[in-house]
């Protein structure tokens, strides 16, 4: 008789065991190929709208047109239905803003930035003083590096003091002449300027937009509308954090204290003085005068804007105390005719870095690293007031860094970038 083999009882939980780690490894392998699967298609997403995020900054940045008011488009950038970006463009005081939404099917990115140019050819020398039939007498420790456009009455070596110029050479570049006026400037900018103080003496529009906050701390995402706040009488801005789209009005004096806290903040008022030893990023414009006290950092991109109203006729005043860095843009704006134009006068040790545009007198008391273009400059002394002098500072065109980017308030720009990433 045949003998049946019989197997051990423990032969079936082996065959449930390795039944059970190869069911394991082969929904592993599965698993590992949805996943893998899933994260190709996410890559593909990232990329797609990557994609479609730098093609909407090449057409931002491509675009002349300057939008004082928010211009939106929305685009199918390839035309398959899928692909389709939301461009929004509009000025934030002398800045644009560039805001973006991108969508793949039903993903989407946001990016949002503030763009602007490189200074235009008649920007590119570190001096522009406009032809008066007047020469520029150098004194003492005076550097200008750079070309300089000045008028046919040229440069020269003066004296204040009994104290002549220091050095052999008078410039580190060309000389080249200067037109009448000062270099143009953008009417929709300056418009965009006019409008926003337009706004401090028009009690007919606060009335719909007055917003008193008491708050701290205030962000305001530049992928929303302008959070607006009007403040009527003497205003102090202390011991608060105001950050992103902001602007503070004020239909009298706008004070803002060192304990303040401001990033990317638009303050509009008659009157503006901004205390010592404060630190931030604002755009100061005011009509009467804008003054910075010592010891004061505003950077890049910060500005500081006096409007001369068209009614005045007594000379406004731009002050800039000592041991002050400015990173931006100072300028002083009028009517050409004006005869008493604007005035602005700048400490010692301060320190300036970008554009100072002034139409009407310039006390340059600071050094610039960029460019300085005015109508007229002068010294002061305790006892005499020297025109068209400039004694001990330096005016240094090629120190300044090759990626600044300016306001599209000066003509003839032409190639853009992305300025600063904002929230």
């Amino acid at each position: 008789m045949k003998q049946t083999k019989k197997l051990r009882g423990s032969s079936l939980v082996v065959t449930v065991v390795i039944a059970l780690v190869l069911a394991i490894l082969c929904s592993s392998l599965i698993l590992l190929a949805y996943y893998n699967r899933q994260n190709e298609q996410t890559s593909d997403i990232e990329f797609r709208l990557n994609n479609n995020i730098e093609s909407a900054i090449n057409l931002v940045l491509a675009d002349s047109i300057i939008y004082v008011s928010l211009q939106t488009d929305r685009l199918d950038l390839f035309q398959e239905g899928n692909d389709s970006v939301v461009i929004s463009r509009r000025l934030w005081g002398l800045f644009q803003v560039g805001d973006i939404n991108a969508f793949y099917g039903r993903f989407s990115r946001k990016k949002t930035f503030f763009y602007g140019s490189a200074l235009p050819d008649s920007l590119n020398g570190c001096l522009y003083l406009a032809d008066h039939q007047r020469s520029l007498s150098l004194v003492r420790e005076t550097k200008l590096v750079g070309d300089a456009y000045l008028s046919k009455a040229g440069l020269k070596a003066g004296y204040i003091d009994q104290q002549g110029f220091s050095f052999d050479k008078l410039i580190e570049g060309e000389i080249k002449i200067s037109n009448k006026a000062l270099p143009g400037l953008s009417e929709e900018v300056t418009g965009n300027i006019k409008n926003l103080l337009g706004i401090c003496h028009d009690t007919a529009q606060t009335k719909g937009m007055q917003l008193y906050i008491d708050q701290d701390s205030i962000f305001r995402s530049f992928a929303d509308v302008p959070l607006l706040i009007f403040k009527s009488g003497k205003t102090i801005l202390e011991n608060c954090n105001l950050n992103g789209q902001v602007i503070i009005f004020s239909d009298s004096i706008l004070e803002i204290s060192s304990t303040a806290m401001l990033k990317d903040v638009i303050l509009v008022a008659p009157s503006i003085r901004i205390k010592e030893g404060f630190r931030g990023t604002v755009q100061a414009i005011a009509n009467d005068s804008l003054i910075v006290e010592n010891n004061c950092f505003l950077d890049y991109p910060s500005s500081l804007i006096l409007q001369k109203r068209e009614t005045e006729t007594l000379q406004n005043r731009l002050i800039i105390g000592e041991g002050c860095k400015i990173s931006g843009i100072v300028i002083s704006l009028c009517d050409n005719d004006d005869l008493y134009k604007s005035y602005i006068g700048m400490g010692a040790k301060t320190i300036i870095n970008g554009v100072v545009y002034a139409m009407g007198y310039l006390n340059l008391g600071a050094n610039v690293t960029g460019t300085v273009l005015t109508d007229f400059f002068i010294h002061k002394t305790p006892s005499v007031i020297y025109e068209n002098y400039l004694a001990d500072i330096e005016i240094n065109r090629k120190k300044l860094s090759g990626f600044f980017l300016a306001s599209p308030l000066f003509k003839g720009q032409s190639k853009k970038g992305i300025l600063q990433w904002v929230n």
